[in-house]
């Protein structure tokens, strides 16, 4: 997983989170960029959670935020395996109702 992220690729992650589940009270994260940018601080104004940074000289300090990471970290790893069953399948699937049969020569549809 590429660890780099922007602002902006945070932002939409967390949308996506809300939507699922919920928009949070609070929303603790580290202090790296992303999360220390304008873009963020205007994001969590307009979806209505107040940031909370861990402490930056000690994350280990702040267990609750190091847990949720990894927590998070494998919610997006089953949904990026999930999606790619469903690609896998509807690709099956295309390339079933494209291909002539073999019997008429004619595609399904």
């Amino acid at each position: 997983m590429n660890k780099s992220k922007t602002a902006t690729e945070v932002c939409k992650a967390l949308q996506t989170v809300f939507a699922r589940f919920r928009i949070p009270e609070r929303v603790v994260s580290d202090n790296g960029p992303p999360f220390n940018s304008a873009e963020y601080v205007f994001f969590a104004s307009e979806w209505g959670f107040e940031i909370e940074n861990s402490s930056p000289k000690y994350p280990q300090s702040n267990g609750e935020a190091e847990r949720a990471v990894q927590t998070i970290k494998k919610l997006i790893k089953k949904e990026k395996d999930r999606n790619k069953k469903e690609d896998a399948s509807k690709l099956k699937q295309k390339q079933y109702f494209e291909r002539r049969h073999l019997a008429k020569q004619l595609q399904p549809f």
